[in-house]
């Protein structure tokens, strides 16, 4: 939701518009469409990302974590493109497939922590930059 909020209020500065438009119509049918695309496409996208990590038998374990990553940049770029939050979709997406039972889950949480370790410190080193 922030980042839905965070993008309308800057369309709205960037097309000068007034406040009458912050609570138009379209912008509430723009807000239905992003969360309920994203949400529809976050748990049709996890499921699919179980199924499809418990479908790949001949593949070398280390690469699952990059499948699930993959599949996790297909969720959110699918949605995008139909117009919803990729950023709901990705989350809701790992709700989903993470309370799933899926092969080699503990390769894949190890996988999620180093990405978590290396998205935090690019995060506060751009941060860090900005000050």
């Amino acid at each position: 939701m922030a980042i839905f909020l965070t993008i309308l209020l800057i369309e709205l500065i960037a097309a000068d518009a007034g406040a009458d438009a912050l609570f138009g119509f379209e912008v509430m049918m723009t807000f239905i469409q992003q969360m309920g695309l994203g949400i529809l496409f976050g748990i049709i996208g996890g499921f699919g990302i179980a199924w499809l990590l418990n479908k790949l038998v001949n593949l070398d374990p280390g690469l699952y974590p990059i499948s699930g990553l993959a599949a996790a940049l297909v969720v959110f770029s699918v949605c995008a493109l139909f117009g919803g939050s990729g950023f709901l979709a990705a989350y809701v997406a790992g709700v989903v497939a993470g309370n799933r039972k899926v092969r080699f889950a503990q390769r894949l949480r190890r996988f999620q922590v180093g990405m978590t370790w290396l998205a935090q410190i690019g995060m506060f080193l751009a941060l860090g930059l900005l000050a």
